[in-house]
């Protein structure tokens, strides 16, 4: 058994881990343990590792950031103009500045 494996007790794709409180038994998945056992590691490197771990991951960000470019604003235009199409633009502007007077 590996020593991972040891450390935690796995059932039905949750992570059921050492000294956790009973209320988080089971709710604690692989994800978030690796996560805080890879900054437990990250934790024990030396300054100039750690910078350089940085510098790696920034490197990798960056790079999946611009893999997967965002979405424009421009692409929301039209969306819902049936909703509007038989109401008067001033009027319904005059009716709504109207209202905030109360």
């Amino acid at each position: 058994m590996k020593e991972w494996d040891r450390q935690i007790g796995k059932s039905n794709d949750k992570v059921l881990t050492k000294g956790m409180p009973d209320e988080c038994e089971g709710t604690i998945t692989m994800q978030t343990v690796t996560y805080a056992k890879s900054l437990d590691l990250v934790q024990k490197l030396d300054l100039s590792d750690q910078m350089k771990l940085i510098d790696q991951l920034t490197d990798m960000v960056r790079q999946r950031m611009t893999a997967h470019p965002g979405h424009s604003i421009l692409e929301l235009q039209g969306l819902g103009k049936e909703i509007w199409q038989d109401i008067d633009a001033q009027k319904y502007v005059d009716r709504e500045r109207a209202s905030w007077d109360g």
